[in-house]
């Protein structure tokens, strides 16, 4: 299987790296937001059952996320349990920031 690339330096992103490196998460847009393990660029992304999207987010009256391209992940998938998101994959929980 594929792993998604940096948009910055290239290097293949390991996807439990970045889950454990979240710093933010956007609720109106269900993006999240993490450092590339690599080069410590940001990245905004969203996760979706057995994908990971890569893109970013804009303003155009309300916030919104555009994703540019996304790479299958078997196994992730995005949780919401008591109104508090989580990412799951291989076996591990990775809380999302409030």
């Amino acid at each position: 299987m594929e792993k998604p690339r940096c948009p910055y330096c290239e290097a293949a992103i390991d996807i439990e790296r970045l889950l454990q490196g979240l710093v933010g998460y956007h609720r109106a847009t269900r993006s999240a937001s993490a450092p590339c393990p690599s080069c410590q660029k940001g990245l905004e992304f969203q996760v979706r059952s057995g994908q990971l999207v890569m893109g970013y987010t804009y303003a155009a009256g309300a916030l919104h996320f555009e994703g540019l391209f996304d790479v299958g992940v078997p196994g992730l998938r995005s949780v919401e349990e008591g109104g508090r998101f989580h990412f799951l994959h291989g076996g591990k929980r990775f809380d999302v920031p409030e």
